[in-house]
């Protein structure tokens, strides 16, 4: 059999030739086809393979069979179906059906979310002498859309791979973008339990999709048949699809075509109209523990983990930067910082003499409990992006302590660069220069360098020399704090979020690093 692209009504289409024989002439070798013999005397046929991709919606497809003899029936025998559960036809219901000549025929399949998980069907359009197939491939996508609780659990994992050395560290990120992983946990009525354990047993080791339920956005109204709907698509994870709720019998997935910043267009229009809806992205995922079902009186608890398989890398700073280090500055709420300060070292004791300390690093380790809360969508995106710039282990940020580990003891001149503090030994213990954040109550933070210190004579207390000078005076009643900043990173590849609604927290260890 013989392929070809004709061009046909203006587009080319393509289709099978019967076999015909070669005419063959001593003097002239072989004959060439006329266009006339190209285009007539065959069935054509507009396409035979449809890549339905990730499907989450309906979707209808159509071909056309066009009998190209101008005077002479074809019959069509037969129609072959392997693999087509889930795919409806239209067509002619019984067989043969005979094409008049020069008769097109459109069929139309529609492929339907009820089915098997992995699309592999194939039509056949069965004639005399020869058969079209038609095949479709992809993958169905079921949502896990009812509505969890709002108290759950989001995990970031990074691997980085941490090489010390007696001065210093190497730190290689082996994974950009983080591990996903959100546990849901749901309560649910003894029937609707018994339609997600329905749903699990056929699904559980399969890809679900998994809507972001904490960066949802109310929409109200959208009507049936929309093709676009307007928001904010800032601060939330879109990427291919969206999930819009307005209760667990109203609900439908949705394949983004274009992403805005104030809305998104639609594959396919939306099914239902709603009045009072939630809309968020929907991401896909697993659940290798599959979904836990715990009987109550008169109500069901449930809960899974899913794993999320297409995440993407959104690092950012969206804070300052200071000396070359994003900073984290007064924009982030601090929960609470527990400090340990040590040095890697090993004792050797025979349990009689003297206990000696052999130094295993030549820096001194200094670790913090950073803790971070978020009550806005924005907020929480920022930390985000923060938390991907990091790439957990790998990269250091400058973090004031947040305390006031500087208190002045008489007025900053403005034009002057040093000042007058209680005593804190930096003259004869501190490596300079160091980096601090100077608050004040008017709300203005300032980044300084103390590049020096000498003791008062006659006193506990020291004078300071930094590097820059103020055009104002600066009380000690105006200052709210004087911290250091320490150059640290997160002493963590794993970091977990638990959110309260919108309320996030999260506590991740940090450690003081040279650079």
């Amino acid at each position: 059999t013989n392929t070809q692209m004709l061009p046909i009504f203006g587009q080319l289409v393509k289709g099978p030739l019967p076999p015909q024989q070669w005419q063959k002439d001593e003097e002239q070798g072989r004959h060439m086809y006329s266009c006339y013999q190209d285009v007539y005397g065959y069935v054509h046929f507009s396409d035979n393979y449809f890549n339905v991709g990730t499907l989450m919606a309906d979707k209808t497809y159509s071909i056309e069979l066009w009998n190209a003899n101008l005077t002479d029936s074809v019959s069509l025998n037969s129609l072959g179906q392997v693999g087509t559960d889930g795919i409806l036809f239209e067509g002619p219901l019984s067989y043969p059906y005979v094409f008049s000549p020069m008769e097109a025929q459109n069929y139309r399949f529609k492929v339907t979310t009820i089915g098997p998980p992995i699309i592999d069907a194939t039509y056949s359009f069965n004639f005399n002498e020869y058969t079209i197939p038609i095949r479709f491939e992809g993958r169905r996508l079921v949502v896990f859309y009812w509505i969890p609780k709002n108290n759950f659990t989001e995990k970031l994992e990074w691997l980085t791979d941490l090489i010390e050395t007696y001065n210093d560290e190497q730190r290689i990120a082996l994974r950009i973008a983080p591990r996903r992983s959100i546990t849901y946990n749901y309560i649910k009525t003894p029937d609707e339990a018994s339609a997600i354990q329905t749903l699990t047993k056929a699904w559980v080791y399969r890809n679900w999709g998994v809507p972001i339920w904490v960066e949802a956005t109310k929409i109200g109204s959208v009507s049936a048949g929309a093709t676009t709907i307007s928001f904010d698509t800032t601060n939330a994870s879109y990427k291919d699809a969206a999930f819009i709720w307005e209760n667990d019998n109203k609900n439908e997935a949705l394949i983004i075509t274009e992403l805005r910043s104030n809305g998104i267009d639609l594959e396919q229009h939306v099914r239902n109209d709603y009045t009072n809806a939630l809309i968020m992205p929907l991401h896909f995922g697993i659940t290798p523990e599959g979904i836990n079902f715990k009987q109550n009186y008169g109500s069901v608890e449930a809960s899974t983990t899913f794993i999320i398989v297409d995440e993407t890398y959104i690092g950012a700073n969206p804070f300052g930067t200071y000396d070359g280090y994003a900073i984290i500055d007064k924009n982030v709420l601090v929960q609470d910082i527990n400090q340990r300060v040590y040095r890697a070292s090993t004792l050797i004791d025979n349990g009689q003499g003297l206990i000696e300390v052999e130094a295993d690093r030549n820096i001194i380790d200094k670790t913090s409990i950073l803790g971070k809360v978020t009550n806005t969508k924005a907020d929480l995106w920022n930390w985000r992006k923060f938390l991907h710039s990091r790439r957990g282990k790998q990269y250091a940020f400058l973090l004031p302590t947040f305390q006031k580990d500087i208190t002045i003891i008489e007025t900053i001149w403005s034009g002057t660069s040093t000042a007058k503090i209680k005593g804190l030994g930096l003259s004869a213990f501190a490596t300079f220069p160091i980096r601090t954040q100077l608050a004040l109550t008017n709300g203005n933070t300032y980044n300084i360098k103390i590049t020096s210190a000498n003791p008062i004579p006659d006193s506990a207390n020291e004078t300071v020399t930094f590097d820059t000078s103020f055009g104002f005076d600066i009380k000690p009643e105006d200052i709210v704090r004087w911290s250091f900043i320490d150059l640290v990173r997160f002493d963590a590849d794993s970091i977990t979020l638990e959110y309260d609604g919108i309320v996030m927290k999260c506590a991740v260890p940090v450690k003081v690093v040279s650079a």
